[in-house]
């Protein structure tokens, strides 16, 4: 027997056994979470407090353990086989009774191992037959039902639906439902939107700026989301626009709260619709959900912030200030940027802001911010859009600030300022621009008067004046208003009745219009120009002086022209140019000296003529140096035509620089006793015309019988004539002394003149016995014999005149004779050429063409006659004579000779005749060099007797400043101090005067430049009440330059250039024009080199011992100084090296 059966009855048992072990753990699931749902709707609404959510939970886990553990225990879901088939029996009547028997007997079979009584083995198998033939397969077929397991299943899923949506669609309050039972001791709070941080709903918002949300959530262990919405809308318009957005976050930390933050921005065409209008407001509703919880929708206001659309200023002057000045409205940009407007004091400024949005007046402000102690009035009128500002404008700067807010509330996105800048109106400036210095003129002179005066906004009026005395002169007057004004006028000075020793002192004043609170500038004045009076003799003293002054100048001027000579195309061009310039200037500057000299109607008829023909030759040279700039600029190469023409001019200027050199030679001590004789003969002219005027008063009476005011005028003319005597035997003396110094200092024709005219004249005086006859004149002035003592003095006065006009025609000769000696010396080298010339032919020339020759040899004799003739007019050159002589009897020679066709004899002559000629010209050459040197060693001289009379005066003046600097009170101190410093200045300018003689060393004008420089510096500090110890080191280092370049000036001078034969032309021995030697030699600069090193040395050694290893930054500098002052010497002395080195290398 099988247990087929039995094992399928077992099946059964255990699938049913399964089936209801399922329906159990799902009747459980759906109990726990039924329970939990409603446990979590009851807590969301009561809010359950904690210590009854644990009363509960705990509950609920002892009602859930005994569930478990009923469900767990065999009897409750473990039925047994027998009970089973009675089951199966209970279902299928047709089993009754049989199905649960055999079971039951199956089930009691011992196992096959254990021993088995026979009765029991045959009753077990019994059973199985029996069971085996029951039907139990077909009747036990669909006997468990699983619908029960189904329907539980269901109920169980419906609810786990349930419990994944309500998590995903609130996350948040799933987890704080679960967390909430699941730690029912904590005090996990239910998920709200327990802050919405959104500014306040009835604060308007600005337009353009973003919308900021921020929410905060409890914690939650899961991924949290906000939805937000918002809706835009302007009264009953709504735009299409609306922002949805998702704000997420993920807590790191469970247990920290969740912010959600999001930015809104408002639909453009709300910002458009909104910014065009001057009033109106949106508004943005914001909807806010999290999970199942939303929060009051809330409305938010927005109108765009008020800015300037436009902003307008007008400055209106003051009256004093129109015109010129006329009101000006500007247009400023305060939306991007701050303004400033600049105006003078007391204008009216309007200001016009023009704002988009119409403003509210409590909270529209204004304010002012400055230093200025003005009283500020702000005149202020607010309209709906529009803030209108009046003020004055203050002395100091001051700053406007523009608060204004909108009647929503909303500012200005930067409050604004307008800085308000003032333009002090300053007091005018006037300069006397004629004359340009203090002058010297004749008492019937025509003074020439320029003056201007300036102002930053406008001048009342000029007027010139001048003061003589205590008394002050109108001359004229300009009345404005104008921004400049200008005075020109002639001023005779004849009707004022003006002596020689007068002074005027004429000044410009200028008024200005500024007028404001009543208070006004004071006038302004110029720089007063001194006028002094004087007589003819100084003034012609001066225009010599003048004159000199251009001489040096045109010294200069022709160095540079041949400098230029030399250079380059590309290198001359430029100074040629520049050159042309400088002699059109100088030029201008002879005619003003002429012009002065007819202003004041000098009737010095040779000064006058002189000064004439200095305009006229420096026109010609200005105009030749021009036309050979022009010449050089248009050509290509040094062989074009434009090249040579352009060099030819060059000459030519050169020629007539040097023609006006020579033709303003220094005859100083000439000139100045011929100054000095029509001087003497001029005041005892004014001796014999007072006599005269007193003769008729005193005729016929005793000097004792005479009015004490006759008698004191006696006497006063008496004293007179005796200083007069004495002045003319001190003119007599001096003249005499020159003439010996002249005389032993030059050998040369010229200086020999010079002495032998002043010897003349002093024996004039004495040979007249002018002297003694004025002291016979003074006697019988004394005696009151009038008659005889005006005819006295006449005839002294025509003998004076007579000496003056003899001395002046001597001097003239004299400078005659060294120009007709330059001339010969052309003429001879002229003459000498053409006879080489002639010899060459004679030597080339067959017996047929001898013929031929005769006729330019003899015009060559005729013109070597001429010659003759000239050189038989200077003095004291019997050698020059005769060798022209001997020339003229050789030519004779050769034109007998040429005319027999004797070649030998003819070249034998011509040759003779050119060594004639040749021994003429160099013994000619010689003199003149001779006198050129004496010339310069004169020169030399005056100019280092010049350089320590100046080096005395600064030290004089260096012991003024240490006297007065320690002087009390400042105010005083100061006053000394500027006179000074007016001395001081005219020391420098003296020390000017002098650097235009010595153009051509560069060494000694570096140290004139510095010179200049500490002239300068030292006046202006004088000037500013300055007088510490670097400003007296500064005059000690003048004073001791200056007699470095005195000692300098000591060394002799360079012998004169060989000039040979070689360089003669065509060859043969002919020289030109001698060279002038140089003012300064090479060693005078050198040894001034070595001076000034030697100076610089000692300063730097006594700077660096005074600042030790710790020198201050003034001591730095000074060292830095004076290292750079020694790079400069340095660098001179390498260009006298080269320019030593060139003189040597020429051929």
């Amino acid at each position: 027997m099988t247990h087929d059966t039995l094992n399928h009855i077992r099946a059964l048992h255990a699938q049913a056994t399964r089936a209801a072990v399922a329906i159990h753990a799902l009747r459980a699931a759906t109990c726990t979470a039924a329970t939990l749902l409603i446990l979590a709707a009851i807590d969301f609404v009561l809010r359950l407090p904690a210590p009854l959510r644990l009363i509960i939970t705990l509950t609920l886990l002892v009602l859930a353990f005994r569930a478990l553990y009923r469900l767990a225990a065999p009897r409750n879901w473990k039925t047994p086989l027998v009970r089973f088939a009675l089951a199966i029996e209970k279902q299928r009547p047709q089993l009754h009774g049989r199905l649960a028997s055999a079971v039951e007997l199956a089930q009691t079979t011992p196992p096959e191992h254990e021993a088995t009584s026979p009765a029991a083995a045959a009753l077990h198998a019994d059973a199985l037959r029996q069971l085996n033939q029951l039907p139990v397969r077909d009747l036990t077929a669909g006997i468990i039902n699983p619908r029960p397991l189904r329907q539980w299943a269901a109920i169980t899923a419906t609810l786990a639906l349930v419990w994944a949506s309500f998590a995903l669609v609130a996350p948040g309050f799933a987890a704080a439902a679960a967390g909430r039972w699941v730690l029912p001791w904590a005090a996990g709070p239910w998920p709200t939107l327990v802050t919405l941080n959104v500014i306040d709903a009835r604060t308007v918002r600005p337009l353009r700026s973003p919308l900021h949300i921020a929410v905060e959530t409890p914690n939650s262990s899961a991924d949290r989301r906000v939805l937000l919405q918002a809706h835009w809308h302007v009264g009953d318009h709504t735009f299409e626009t609306h922002d949805q957005v998702v704000m997420n976050h993920a807590a790191n930390d469970p247990d920290a709260p969740a912010r959600f933050e999001a930015w809104l921005q408002p639909p453009a065409e709300l910002i458009r619709h909104l910014e065009t209008a001057t009033a109106g407001t949106a508004h943005a509703t914001v909807f806010l959900e999290s999970g199942w919880d939303t929060y009051p929708p809330v409305s938010i206001p927005l109108a765009p912030r008020p800015r300037i659309t436009s902003t307008t200023a007008t400055i209106t002057p003051p009256d004093y200030a129109r015109p010129p000045l006329e009101p000006n409205t500007e247009t400023l940009n305060l939306d991007q940027a701050d303004a400033t407007l600049t105006s003078i004091p007391g204008s009216t400024i309007d200001i016009s802001l023009k704002l988009s949005r119409t403003i509210n007046p409590q909270f529209t402000t204004i304010t002012a911010a400055g230093d200025t102690d003005d009283t500020l009035t702000l005149n202020t009128t607010l309209t709906d859009n529009t803030i209108q500002l009046t003020l004055s404008q203050p002395h100091e700067p001051l700053t406007l600030t523009v608060n204004a807010r909108s009647n929503d509330g909303l500012s200005l996105p930067r409050p604004p300022s307008i800085s308000l800048e003032p333009r002090p109106d300053r007091q005018p400036t006037v300069r006397l621009l004629r004359p340009a210095a203090d002058e010297r003129v004749l008492p019937n002179a025509v003074v020439s008067l320029h003056a201007t005066a300036a102002d930053d906004i406008a001048v009342a009026d000029i007027a010139l004046m001048a003061t003589l005395g205590d008394n002050t002169l109108p001359i004229t007057d300009n009345k404005g208003p104008a921004p400049t004004l200008e005075l020109t006028i002639d001023w005779p000075l004849e009707t004022l009745g003006l002596t020689p020793g007068d002074t005027l002192t004429v000044t410009a004043a200028a008024n200005d219009t500024y007028r404001l609170h009543g208070e006004t500038h004071p006038t302004a004045y110029s720089t007063g120009r001194t006028i002094i009076i004087v007589d003819e003799q100084q003034l012609a003293r001066q225009l010599q002086q003048d004159i000199n002054l251009i001489d040096r100048r045109i010294a200069r001027a022709l160095a540079e022209q041949r400098r230029l000579q030399a250079e380059d195309l590309d290198t001359a061009t430029p100074g040629q140019q520049r050159l042309a310039e400088r002699l059109a200037e100088l030029a201008e500057d002879a005619r003003q000296l002429r012009n002065r000299a007819e202003r004041n109607r000098l009737s010095d008829e040779a000064l006058n003529q002189l000064m004439d023909q200095l305009a006229e030759g420096l026109d010609n040279a200005a105009r030749a140096a021009d036309r050979a700039h022009e010449q050089l600029e248009q050509a290509e190469n040094e062989t074009d035509s434009n090249a040579q023409q352009g060099r030819e001019a060059q000459a030519e200027t050169a020629a007539q620089l040097q023609a006006l050199r020579e033709q303003l030679d220094d005859t100083s001590a000439a000139m100045q006793a011929v100054e000095d004789a029509r001087a003497i003969a001029r005041r005892q002219q004014e001796l014999a015309d007072q006599s005269a005027r007193l003769l008729p008063q005193t005729l016929g009476r005793r000097p004792e019988d005479l009015p004490d005011d006759l008698r004191q005028q006696l006497e006063q003319l008496k004293a007179q004539q005796d200083a007069l005597a004495e002045q003319t035997q001190r003119a007599a003396d001096q003249w005499r002394e020159q003439a010996r110094q002249l005389a032993n200092e030059s050998d040369s024709q010229r200086a020999q003149d010079l002495a032998e005219a002043l010897r003349q004249a002093a024996e004039a005086l004495e040979a007249g016995q002018i002297p003694q006859q004025m002291n016979q004149a003074s006697a019988q002035v004394q005696g009151n014999r009038l008659a005889n003592a005006n005819a006295q003095q006449q005839q002294i006065a025509r003998q004076l005149q007579q000496i003056a006009e003899q001395l002046e025609q001597n001097t003239t000769d004299s400078q005659q004779q060294q120009d007709l000696l330059a001339a010969i010396v052309d003429e001879l080298n002229r003459l000498l050429e053409e006879q080489t010339i002639l010899r060459d032919n004679t030597s080339l020339a067959d017996e047929r063409e001898l013929s031929g020759l005769v006729t330019p040899q003899r015009t060559l004799r005729l013109q070597t006659l001429a010659a003759l003739e000239q050189v038989e007019q200077l003095a004291n050159q019997p050698a020059a004579e005769s060798g022209v002589r001997d020339a003229t009897v050789s030519q004779a020679t050769a034109v007998t000779a040429l005319r027999n066709s004797r070649q030998t004899p003819g070249l034998e002559a011509q040759t003779a005749a050119a060594e004639a000629l040749r021994s003429a010209i160099e013994t000619l050459q010689q003199q003149l060099r001779q006198d050129l040197a004496e010339s310069v060693e004169r020169q030399r001289r005056e100019l280092q007797k010049a350089y320590r009379a100046l080096a005395q005066q600064q030290r004089e003046l260096r012991q003024s400043v240490l006297t007065v600097r320690e002087q009390r009170p400042v105010t005083r101190r100061r006053i000394t101090l500027a006179g000074i410093a007016d001395q001081q200045w005219d020391h420098r300018n003296d020390t000017l005067e002098l650097q235009d003689r010595i153009a051509e060393a560069s060494v000694f004008n570096a140290m004139h430049l510095r010179l200049d420089e500490l002239g300068q510096r030292i006046t202006r500090q004088l000037r500013a009440g300055y007088a510490q110890n670097d400003l007296t080191r500064s005059q000690n280092e003048i004073a001791t330059t200056l007699d470095i370049m005195a000692d300098a000036l000591d060394q002799p001078a360079p012998p004169p250039p060989d000039e040979n034969a070689d360089n003669s032309p065509a060859g043969q021995g002919g020289q030109g024009q001698p060279q002038q030697p140089p003012l300064v030699p090479d060693l005078a600069e050198l040894q001034l080199l070595r001076g000034v090193q030697a100076q610089l040395l000692a300063q730097t050694r006594a700077l660096e011992e005074q600042a030790g290893t710790q020198p201050t930054a003034e001591q730095r500098d000074a060292i830095q100084t004076l290292a750079i002052r020694q790079r400069e010497l340095a660098h001179y002395g390498q260009q006298m090296l080269r320019k030593q080195q060139d003189r040597n290398n020429q051929p």
